[in-house]
């Protein structure tokens, strides 16, 4: 199996184990949530750094930056995919209530708007109503995860590439 296939699944099912922690300990709801938001990207950092050592290990110990790229790219992906199914699938079926609380916590966000009168607020809140269903958070939560992704794989390809050598000495 091909490391970025392997490590891309891995992560998708930490961030299914991640979601349903987050749940039953009921974090998600908490006031630090996000910053418990970092473990999953830097577990998600990490899958891509393992998937690229391996193909590196695979390949006799050198890897371009393009491919190692395309490996993390690959990872976020496969595992993007997997864990915004299962948030899709979490948000609409097991804790409907995540939504209700995501437009309560925004409510009070936009009420603390001073600056805005009562006829602006209306407006903000219809679009904003809009974005706060489980599809289109799913597919803003993917949309991010790949953004993130992108430019964790840069990053990490940038670092763990390691070039063959043009020439290969020769001993008689």
């Amino acid at each position: 199996m091909k490391p970025y296939i392997k490590f891309g699944l891995l992560a998708g099912l930490f961030s299914i184990i991640w979601t349903l922690v987050m749940y039953v300990f009921e974090l998600d709801k908490s006031s630090f949530s996000k910053a418990l938001g970092w473990i999953s990207i830097i577990a998600s950092l990490a899958f891509i750094v393992l998937a690229v050592k391996e193909s590196k290990s695979v390949a006799g110990g050198y890897i371009n930056f393009g491919d190692a790229f395309k490996d993390g790219f690959l990872v976020m992906l496969i595992s993007g995919i997997i864990g915004v199914g299962y948030f899709y699938l979490h948000v609409s079926f097991v804790d409907d209530g995540f939504v209700e609380h995501i437009v309560e916590n925004t409510r009070l966000e936009m009420s603390k708007q001073q600056d805005l009168t009562e006829e602006q607020m209306e407006q903000a809140w219809k679009y904003t109503e809009m974005f706060l269903t489980p599809g289109v958070m799913a597919f803003f939560g993917l949309l991010a995860h790949l953004v993130t992704g992108t430019i964790g794989a840069l990053i990490i390809a940038a670092i763990m590439r390691k070039e063959p050598p043009v020439f290969n000495e020769v001993t008689d």
